[in-house]
């Protein structure tokens, strides 16, 4: 018999622990149910890239807006689905049990679609497909428009409260009018954005002992407002306009904006301070005309005042009946600034992307003259560039709403300097 070398004789002795151990340790890994390769791969933190932490696992405030992956990324981690949850406040008009999981059905498969921009399940939500195929249009529609954003304008956290303001119908059918307060955290803005007092009309049909479903809805907020329904494309027919809208301001990354000189400058600090007192509420020291068109530029001009522009023969507010139209009309304040504003130093031709805290943004879709925001703060990419803005309105009523989140995708920054 021929002798084993010294050499080898070594080796085999140091081999034979591990070949001693492996069937000890390939038993333990299947009897846990996980592959033993598995196993020992998750047990090296070093081989985990950074990019597969969950982002709910990350403060808002340590993603910059610009490391907001692309929606049809190969290579980013998918974040986790969006967390909704509400609460229905029926104090004053009760609804059965049946009815309430109604409106939360409802009410979680729209937040789940905007918060992962993507469709979410129907399933036993409507009624009827007429409905579901409109109702998933406009939920299409805000989707593609948010998508676009430079910013990640998905949702980590949504919570919503529905108030309960009147209820009518019989033992099949129901209709409950309501209005809803949400808070939501979108991934690529380190702030919470919050909305206050969003009406909406449900109409309920029952479907089995105490199963309710929507068979109708009605809510003049966001994308809901003014929709055109093409069934054919299952969106809005303006959607492919407001796509180019949203390339051509997005064109405008980078352009520098001219500073013009005055003798008293705008105090931004106050005009922004009166927004974020005033956002959810009404001054009493002011009327409000929401059921006359919208409080929106009527907010925005209390706080242009508040920063110390001073009323003009063409820009005044005097009484509930006794106003300049350029004060509550967004096309009036338009033809003004445009014009001749004096004694307000502004430029209402601004590179998009220069604005400041306290400057306006007017927005609509087919011309800018249909709402008017005021800037809060301002969206940065981690190199310092603006990339959105947060704004502050009235009717619709938002705190700290991204403007690449707005439905309206037709928007003019109109910035604000002082007055002479």
């Amino acid at each position: 018999m021929k002798r084993i070398p010294l050499i080898l004789s070594l080796a085999l002795l140091l081999l034979l622990p591990a070949i001693a151990l492996y069937p000890m340790l390939h038993a333990s890994a299947e009897k846990d149910g996980v592959d033993s390769s598995t196993a020992i791969q998750e047990a090296a933190p070093s081989e985990v890239a950074p990019s597969e932490v969950a982002p709910s696992e990350v403060a808002p405030s340590e993603a910059a807006p610009s490391e907001a992956a692309p929606l049809d990324s190969a290579v980013a981690a998918p974040a986790a689905p969006v967390a909704v949850s509400g609460s229905i406040d029926t104090d004053d008009f009760p609804l059965t049990d049946g009815q309430q999981q109604a409106l939360h059905r409802y009410m979680t498969a729209y937040y789940t679609t905007l918060g992962d921009l993507t469709e979410a399940s129907t399933d036993g939500v409507f009624c009827a497909d007429d409905i579901a195929a409109y109702e998933q249009a406009v939920w299409r529609s805000i989707v593609a428009v948010r998508s676009a954003a430079r910013e990640d304008l998905s949702l980590s956290t949504c919570t919503y409260t529905l108030t309960v303001t009147d209820i009518s119908g019989g033992e099949d059918r129901l209709e409950v009018s309501l209005t809803e307060d949400n808070t939501q955290q979108f991934r690529g803005v380190p702030e919470l954005s919050m909305q206050y007092g969003v009406l909406h009309t449900f109409l309920l049909r029952r479907n089995g002992d105490d199963n309710w479903q929507v068979a109708d809805h009605d809510c003049d907020n966001g994308g809901f407002y003014g929709f055109v329904y093409d069934p054919e494309t299952g969106t809005d027919a303006r959607l492919a306009e407001m796509l180019t809208q949203l390339t051509q301001r997005h064109a405008q990354q980078g352009l520098t904006g001219r500073e013009l000189s005055c003798s008293h400058p705008y105090d931004r600090t106050a005009a922004v301070s009166y927004l974020m007192q005033w956002v959810a509420r009404r001054d009493p020291d002011w009327a409000a005309y929401d059921d006359y068109g919208g409080n929106c530029i009527n907010f925005a001009s209390q706080a242009l005042y508040a920063g110390g522009i001073p009323m003009s023969d063409h820009w005044y507010w005097a009484g509930e009946e006794d106003y300049s139209y350029a004060w509550i009309n967004v096309g009036g304040f338009t033809d003004w600034v445009t014009g001749d504003p004096s004694p307000l130093v502004c430029d209402p031709d601004a590179a998009y992307y220069t604005g400041h805290p306290g400057d306006l943004i007017l927005m609509g879709i087919e011309t800018a003259r249909n709402h008017a925001t005021t800037i809060s703060s301002l969206v940065a990419d981690e190199e310092g560039r603006t990339v959105d803005y947060l704004l502050c309105s009235n009717t619709d009523n938002l705190l700290n709403f991204p403007a690449g989140a707005y439905y309206y995708t037709n928007q003019r920054l109109i910035r604000i300097f002082g007055w002479e």
